[in-house]
Order: structure tokens, then C-alpha cells, then sequence
């Protein structure tokens, strides 16, 4: 081999990490199953606490455990959206979903 041949083997081998490597982070999102806003409200509550579980001591929690959870306003769409918006505006401010979501149920 000369050494064009090994330059352009190297290049390759560098195309084909740059290919492999760009969609590493790229994953499909799972279409939800939920039939009612409010299900789908509360598949995004589960959603956005297990998300801050990952790493932990937690283990991620059942859509039913979170519907149990949110039973007092579970059949209130408005209800649940404002408590999402609240849940979410605690996030931004002081970092934990969790705390509020948990904080705000007892």
C-alpha cells in the first residue's frame, strides 16, 4: 500500500465514525396510547418524573401509580393542566419536577 491508499482508508474509517455517531443521540419518540387528554396528561407526568429517576435509588413508576396518585383531579383536564404548568414552572425555578408533583398532592 502507498500512502494515498492509507490516507484514504483513514479517511474512510473517519466518514464512517462521523456517520455512526451523528444519529447516536436521535431516538423516535413511542406514539402514546392514551385515548383522552387526560390520559395523555398523565402519561407526560409519568413521562417527566421517571425521566428524574434515571441514575437513582428510585425505581420509574407505573402509569397507575401516578393516575392513583392524581385521583382527586385525574378526571379534570383543566385541573391537570394547570397542575403540569405548575409542576413544569417549579422545574424551571428550582430544578425538581419531582418535589412539586409530590410536594403538591399531599
Amino acid at each position: 500500500m502507498n500512502m494515498d491508499d492509507v490516507r484514504a482508508a483513514e479517511k474512510r474509517r473517519q466518514l464512517d465514525a462521523i456517520a455512526t455517531n451523528a444519529f447516536a443521540d436521535f431516538k423516535f419518540q413511542k406514539p402514546t396510547k392514551a385515548k383522552t387528554l387526560e390520559g395523555e396528561l398523565i402519561e407526560e407526568f409519568r413521562t417527566l418524573i421517571n425521566a428524574e429517576r434515571v441514575g437513582t435509588k428510585w425505581k420509574p413508576l407505573s402509569y397507575m401509580a401516578v393516575r392513583s396518585k392524581l385521583a382527586a383531579i385525574a378526571n379534570d383536564a383543566h385541573e391537570l393542566q394547570r397542575f403540569m404548568s405548575e409542576c413544569k414552572d417549579y422545574q424551571k425555578r428550582n430544578g425538581s419536577f419531582s418535589k412539586r408533583f409530590f410536594g403538591g398532592l399531599k
